[in-house]
């Protein structure tokens, strides 16, 4: 919330906003600065992690990591700089207890086990979400369902270790969400 005069917390087109899995709520802007290494005005377009802000500042500041763990984060100045045109991560995946959010490419799911609903969208066409392909297509929607339940039995315990106190209602667009908070 805030002083929607200032236009400082709008999130222009964006659906949603804090403490849900829509664009409104995780698509944060970040600016990195470093006037030796990165030139002014280059704009990277793609989608990263907060994970990849310790990772690229550690490993910028001259620290090793160790090599015997698994980082979710990576070193984003060879993406930012053309160095590696590959994308910093081929998913990303979101889950907030029944709330489950994968994005792959310009396509993203999100859905909720507990409530039955599940939105399918292309960002690159609809960065509103506006538009549920769920029905149109149904393989993308099984792909991506069965990649975010992969993603979670390598990598999540099976009782989360901070589970939900309870649900914060959204209505948006006159729908009805709970999301956990």
């Amino acid at each position: 919330g805030g002083a929607s005069y200032t236009k400082a917390t709008d999130n222009g087109p964006l659906k949603g906003g804090k403490l849900n899995q829509f664009e409104g709520g995780i698509q944060v802007p970040f600016m990195m600065k470093w006037p030796a290494r990165i030139p002014a005005g280059i704009r990277y377009e793609y989608p990263v992690s907060s994970a990849d802000i310790f990772v690229t500042s550690f490993i910028n500041a001259g620290g090793t990591l160790p090599q015997d763990r698994e980082y979710d984060g990576v070193n984003l100045i060879p993406f930012v700089l053309g160095e590696n045109k590959g994308l910093p991560h081929e998913h990303l995946f979101w889950r907030a207890d029944h709330i489950w959010a994968v994005r792959d490419g310009d396509y993203k799911l999100i859905l909720s086990t507990r409530d039955g609903w599940a939105e399918l969208y292309d960002l690159s066409t609809d960065k509103s979400e506006s538009y549920n392909l769920k029905e149109q297509m149904p393989d993308l929607y099984e792909k991506l369902y069965l990649l975010h339940q992969q993603w979670q039995e390598d990598n999540l315990p099976e009782k989360p270790m901070w589970p939900r106190i309870m649900d914060k209602k959204f209505i948006i667009d006159g729908k009805e969400y709970l999301f956990p908070a």
